[in-house]
């Protein structure tokens, strides 16, 4: 059983207040694991769409618009990402979440809350574990959805993946080997038994 496979995954996490290690380590570290299992993975920090590229570059302009006082070029250069964000959430069959508590998150409640409102399960790993999240959270989603560790995350994951967890009602599994258009298999050339 793969109920996950070909089911997409929005990465949600600190980026503006964060480090460059700090908001991409933890996804480069996942992203392969993920992907093993057939999944496909919406990373923040490497944009799938033509145009934008929030590099180190970008990075050091985003800051000195708001330094200078130029805040309605801020609003026009961070617009469109917000709203691929927030677009990446609604298409996602569910959400992992790195909270460090020791770093400002904006962003982030944004993405998680709307991932509620999709009642789409929500997987948050805890830096300074789980006891130290908001009650608001433990009101919100299932406490099955928070752990203290990617280790135990991806436990949890490999269970949903192979039905040997039985799944909250947030999760929905949709077997895309039934819809995807035969196209994407490459015929087997006659008399080729491979």
């Amino acid at each position: 059983m793969e109920r996950l496979k070909y089911h997409t995954v929005y990465l949600s996490g600190a980026i503006d207040n964060a480090s460059h290690e700090q908001a991409t380590g933890w996804r480069k570290e996942i992203t392969p694991f993920l992907q093993d299992l057939g999944m496909f993975v919406i990373d923040p920090t490497q944009k799938c769409i033509d145009g934008f590229n929030e590099d180190e570059e970008f990075f050091k302009h985003k800051s000195k618009l708001k330094k200078t006082g130029r805040y309605k070029e801020l609003h026009d250069l961070g617009k469109p990402i917000r709203k691929f964000d927030l677009h990446s959430v609604d298409i996602s069959s569910f959400l992992i979440v790195y909270l460090d508590l020791d770093v400002q998150h904006c962003g982030t409640w944004n993405e998680i809350f709307i991932c509620d409102a999709n009642r789409s399960p929500c997987l948050i790993v805890c830096k300074q574990g789980v006891q130290n999240l908001s009650d608001w959270l433990f009101f919100t989603f299932p406490s099955e959805f928070f752990f203290n560790s990617f280790e135990y995350l991806k436990k949890y994951i490999r269970g949903i993946h192979d039905g040997s967890i039985q799944n909250s009602p947030r999760w929905w599994f949709i077997n895309y080997e039934k819809i995807l258009p035969t196209q994407l298999t490459p015929p087997i050339p006659k008399g080729d038994t491979k």
